[in-house]
């Protein structure tokens, strides 16, 4: 879990791809949306602290 956690503070919080216009994700790059929604449902169901850092960038990413 700390491995994915470290993969989604890349995604969400060092580099925000939400706050794109255009996001490109070629061959199997849109795999990484589904891993990071899926990361932060489990983290938001057992409480983790980080799903609340992660709540509003991937509000927006998922409404992209």
């Amino acid at each position: 879990m700390n491995w994915a956690i470290d993969i989604a503070d890349y995604y969400l919080l060092e580099n925000d791809f939400s706050q794109t216009d255009n996001l490109k994700l070629r061959d199997c790059g849109c795999e990484i949306i589904g891993v990071i929604s899926k990361l932060f449902f489990t983290l938001y169901l057992l409480g983790h602290p980080k799903a609340d850092f992660y709540r509003s960038s991937i509000y927006r990413l998922l409404d992209l």
